[in-house]
């Protein structure tokens, strides 16, 4: 609410406004109307708005995600509703496009992913391995499989390695069910065929 204040005043009074700072801000306290949309939940979307400012606050954050967040951050405000919205008497619908908030809204749900499954400490530090949304996502998928171990396992591993390991797995999990289906399926033909056997009428017998 303090950054959409601020950003309020500069754009009153004609000074450059930190869109960024203003996206996540509509991010964070509009998560609820974005869960539709970003495919996480509004805590983890708060938690990852909150976690990107920190970060960005700390200079964590490297130059290729920081473009991604900025072009995130590109989206229409209606400044003359904000107040309305700081206030609880309109949706996020009537001050931005949440559509396209959308997209930071998903970035910062898998970072308030990655966050939840470590620590703040944590998260802070394994944000110089996102570039993009991608690795956002990645990241996310190898911290709910690692938990604390995550950092210790991009040391290791690398990043492109840890991911690469991560989709791997994903395909043997794929090929593991495909395989359990279809012996489900075969189990099935077999049991009826038994029982089309069993309830089949016999030819009465020569005495």
């Amino acid at each position: 609410m303090n950054a959409l204040r601020r950003a309020g005043v500069d754009y009153m009074t004609g000074h450059a406004v930190d869109q960024l700072d203003v996206a996540l801000a509509l991010t964070g306290l509009g998560a609820t109307a974005l869960v539709v949309y970003s495919g996480g939940t509004s805590l983890t979307v708060k938690a990852g708005a909150s976690l990107i400012r920190v970060g960005r606050g700390m200079g964590a954050v490297g130059a290729g995600l920081l473009a991604q967040l900025n072009r995130a951050a590109d989206v229409p405000v209606q400044w003359a509703r904000l107040p309305d919205f700081v206030l609880g008497r309109a949706g996020l619908e009537t001050v931005t496009d949440t559509r396209k908030l959308a997209e930071l809204g998903a970035l910062a749900a898998d970072l308030g992913d990655v966050r939840a499954a470590t620590s703040t400490a944590q998260a802070l530090a394994l944000m110089r391995y996102v570039d993009s949304a991608d690795d956002a996502a990645d990241l996310a998928r190898v911290a709910r499989l690692r938990g604390a171990a995550t950092p210790a396992t991009l040391r290791v591993l690398g990043k492109a390695r840890s991911f690469r390991a991560l989709y791997r797995l994903s395909d043997l999990a794929l090929a593991a069910c495909g395989l359990a289906a279809a012996l489900f399926l075969q189990a099935l033909a077999l049991l009826a065929e038994t029982l089309r056997w069993l309830l089949r009428p016999r030819k009465a017998q020569v005495a």
